[in-house]
């Protein structure tokens, strides 16, 4: 009886969960023109914290401080692709991209769904 009580609320919940906004990625193009020039990211991700330089030839380098790491960078599709030797095993990691304000960004990892944020320098 009280199943049966309950599957008009669970029904509503599944209802309101299925209204919620999806998040919205940015195309090809627009991290082509996000990242068209030197682009300076403050970024978090995990417990790293820093501030990144992506040149506009692929290159990239990360300060977190009392660390710091050079790498690459790419646009693959609609993602934005890095690697670093001494990170990640030197795997390439690969996000999508959410304008989440002004200068602001959440990077979704295609892998494992962590996120990440940048903080864009202009």
């Amino acid at each position: 009886m009280v199943a049966k009580a309950l599957l008009p609320a669970f029904a509503l919940l599944g209802f309101a969960a299925a209204q919620e906004p999806r998040p919205t990625f940015l195309t090809h193009e627009q991290l082509k023109e996000l990242l068209s020039n030197t682009t300076i990211v403050h970024f978090v991700r995990g417990k790293a914290r820093g501030t990144g330089v992506l040149a506009q030839d692929g290159t990239a380098r990360l300060d977190g401080g009392s660390w710091s790491a050079k790498g690459t960078w790419r646009i693959d599709d609609n993602k934005y692709c890095s690697k670093y030797a001494g990170i990640r095993r030197g795997y390439e990691t690969c996000y999508t991209v959410q304008k989440t304000g002004d200068n602001a960004y959440a990077l979704h990892d295609t892998e494992d769904g962590t996120i990440g944020t940048w903080i864009v320098e202009r």
